[in-house]
């Protein structure tokens, strides 16, 4: 089997434009409202509904992964972090601290250029805590980073990733390509849904880190989206993602 790192275009991604025109022109008409209705909102209430998307996408990017939390730990950390007095961070689960502390750096950071200091700060931060894990450094072992499912001597292979020893050249390929990505022809809106969805695709592939490729993707994807519209951007891409897990899964393949 040929893996998409494998072909000799790689990475030139091949889409059909008209047939996701519609499903952009969908997208903004519905941020649009959105964006309309959160202008009348207080500040507080702005602050308000931001904890709760950022909650929601804490919550449902680490489910995807199997790993559950409850509202009241991440809630807290996150309100912690954004600076809200009347909550203290709870050190009950650390894991769900990693993941809202997170959270806060995608956004702080959305309108930066993406580079190997980021993405590497963003995944000390999330698996800091994780025993075996060398958190903050991509992969270096001469195993394959394989995605298998199944049980052990009976599992079916999915998908390998190119070898730690090819990542040095092959993620400095990727940031130049996420920085240097312009679409104009679709808006800006359009070229931020494309950018997201495509940064997720080949951070997806590259799999550069031992672990938390998959919450780090997804937290790329919304840095993507808010860094083109230049400004956060009001939704939860893994809330909408775990509706529909296993087609998340597929569509990787």
């Amino acid at each position: 089997m040929e893996y998409i790192w494998q072909s000799e275009d790689f990475p030139t991604f091949v889409f059909n434009k008209p047939e996701i025109v519609p499903l952009i022109q969908q997208f903004a008409h519905d941020l649009g409202e959105i964006s309309g209705i959160v202008m009348g909102f207080s500040e507080e209430n702005k602050r308000d509904l931001f904890s709760e998307i950022m909650l929601s996408e804490a919550l449902k990017t680490s489910e995807i992964e199997g790993e559950y939390f409850s509202r009241e730990d991440v809630m807290s950390s996150l309100k912690a972090n954004l600076g809200i007095k009347d909550y203290h961070q709870s050190n009950r689960n650390k894991k769900a601290n990693a993941i809202a502390h997170l959270m806060i750096e995608v956004q702080n950071s959305y309108h930066k250029p993406i580079s190997e200091k980021i993405l590497l700060d963003w995944h000390h931060i999330l698996m800091d805590n994780e025993k075996g894990i060398n958190a903050g450094q991509f992969r270096t072992g001469i195993e394959p980073m394989q995605v298998v499912s199944g049980k052990f001597g009976d599992f079916v292979i999915h998908y390998e990733a190119p070898p730690s020893e090819d990542l040095p050249l092959m993620v400095p390929q990727f940031l130049k390509w996420y920085n240097d990505f312009e679409m104009n022809d679709i808006g800006k809106i359009g070229e931020g849904v494309v950018l997201s969805a495509l940064a997720h695709l080949y951070f997806e592939t590259l799999h550069p880190f031992e672990d938390g490729n998959g919450r780090i993707g997804r937290a790329l994807a919304e840095k993507a989206l808010s860094e083109k519209l230049e400004t956060p951007v009001f939704i939860s891409i893994s809330k909408s993602i775990e509706k529909d897990k296993n087609r998340y899964y597929e569509e990787l393949k």
